[in-house]
């Protein structure tokens, strides 16, 4: 992520435990109901690291999970899977066996779950989906060797898809979206038309992270699972700040003043501030054009699933219904 400046100082969050010497760590084969998530082998009777009690409030028990409870803890927090959605989709058009979708699914979870942590950790975020971000509970150290881990089990996933070509796709790959697809077409048992998807998973790849820019700076689901204009904090280069910035006058010499100012003493901006610069972004135009762009971009998304639609002879409900649950 694009940063502003060089922080000189970090909020202050909890030390890690040291993990219990001697634990044995193995990947747990994955099934539909893991979703991702991973354990090693526990004794009868041992408790989980990561439970709620009725006030809905996150607490922790030791285990000798230590290594995995990170990972555990962002993984069973309330997501809406968008990407796990994704895969079942595009399996109506690439059909792959029902263990090697299953693979798929748990690669592209892990990897996502996993970023998430380090994401969190580099914006020092506090909040992540409406709870504690994962380093505000376990500390730097725990929550980047859990995040590490989760990632090395991945290749356990992909070498059980038994194919050195999924092995090459895994490791030059970048983007999600385009990885669970170009892995689907390498194990594809389908006997339908082989067609080219990289234009509609490259535009909704983008249409995802200009819509994440837009939805923090106005979205109150947002605002309340990470925090008001938390972009702002992080000193993230987004879109609707660019279009800002492109802007000359004397109030837009006043936000880039407090953005660089106020982040090079490594603190959040005030509540005032945020609102200050959110108004001048509208005003300036800056949230509407960032608007306009996504639905321009929906429209072409859409228009690109009718083609392929046509093209594979198939509709594909899932597709549009996540086209549709992500329209601003």
């Amino acid at each position: 992520m694009t940063k502003f400046f060089v922080r000189k100082k970090s909020r202050s969050i909890r030390k890690s435990q040291d993990p219990p010497n001697g634990d044995k760590l193995r990947s747990k084969e994955s099934t539909p109901e893991s979703s991702g998530r991973l354990s090693i082998d526990t004794q009868p009777g041992q408790e989980k690291q990561v439970c709620e009690d009725g006030n809905s409030k996150v607490s922790t028990k030791p285990e000798k999970n230590i290594v995995l409870a990170p990972y555990n803890y962002i993984a069973g927090l309330p997501s809406k899977n968008v990407r796990e959605i994704f895969i079942q989709g595009i399996h109506i058009w690439i059909q792959v066996p029902q263990p090697t979708l299953e693979s798929i699914k748990s690669i592209i979870n892990i990897l996502h779950q996993s970023s998430l942590m380090f994401d969190d950790l580099e914006d020092e975020s506090q909040l992540r989906r409406g709870r504690p971000a994962t380093h505000m509970l376990y500390g730097p150290a725990q929550t980047i060797n859990s995040a590490v881990y989760a990632l090395v089990n991945t290749f356990s996933e992909v070498q059980r898809l038994d194919s050195s070509e999924t092995t090459e796709i895994f490791i030059e790959t970048g983007g999600l979206f385009r990885l669970c697809v170009r892995l689907m077409q390498a194990k594809s048992i389908s006997s339908g038309p082989h067609l080219e998807l990289t234009h509609f998973v490259s535009l909704l790849g983008r249409f995802f992270q200009i819509r994440d820019d837009y939805q923090n700076l106005m979205s109150e689901e947002y605002s309340h699972q990470k925090g008001f204009c938390e972009d702002f904090d992080e000193g993230k280069i987004s879109l609707p700040l660019i279009y800002y910035m492109q802007s000359s006058g004397l109030e837009s010499d006043q936000v880039k003043g407090l953005l660089f100012s106020r982040r090079s003493l490594g603190d959040g901006l005030p509540l005032g501030m945020k609102e200050f610069i959110l108004k001048a972004m509208k005003t300036n135009g800056a949230i509407g054009k960032t608007k306009a762009l996504l639905q321009t971009m929906h429209n072409d998304l859409l228009t690109e699933l009718h083609r392929l639609e046509a093209s594979f002879g198939l509709k594909n409900p899932i597709l549009e219904g996540i086209l549709m649950k992500l329209q601003v």
